[in-house]
């Protein structure tokens, strides 16, 4: 266990044998075979802030709770991303309507560059862990 990211700084990259190499590093044991390295398992540290708080700050916005597309629609090379996703309607501080159908795009740095807050709640999809952020990000479509 080791930390990627600590109060928004990058400390470490997952290396390979190959990769730690290249960059002159010592092996993290990311290593995935031909020379590819990646996580196996992924925690973002959770604060004791509950998810029903965060809406109490938004007049306007979406709660998602749903992405689909994740392997397909984002590009690794540029960052950029435009995801199908699911969740509800955030009035006035309250969960309303479910809203479907609809897009989010931009670009991963600067989306969670823009993080503005992180939730207490905590889910796994995929070997990544994370609890709920509170970011700003563009969407498109109808519910």
């Amino acid at each position: 266990e080791f930390p990627v990211i600590k109060n928004g700084v990058l400390l470490s990259y997952f290396h390979s044998l190959e990769t730690s190499k290249k960059m002159n590093e010592k092996d993290n044991g990311c290593g995935s075979g031909n020379g590819q390295a990646s996580y196996i398992s992924l925690s973002v540290k959770e604060s004791k802030k509950s998810i029903e708080e965060g809406f109490l700050k938004i007049k306007n916005g979406l709660y998602i709770t749903e992405i689909s597309g994740l392997n397909s629609g984002i590009n690794s090379q540029t960052l950029q991303f435009s995801l199908p996703c699911q969740g509800y309607h955030i009035k006035d501080g309250k969960k309303e309507e479910a809203v479907s159908m609809i897009l989010i795009s931009g670009d991963l740095q600067e989306l969670f560059s823009n993080v503005k807050e992180v939730y207490s709640d905590k889910e796994e999809s995929g070997g990544i862990f994370t609890p709920s952020l509170l970011s700003k990000v563009a969407v498109s479509g109808n519910n």
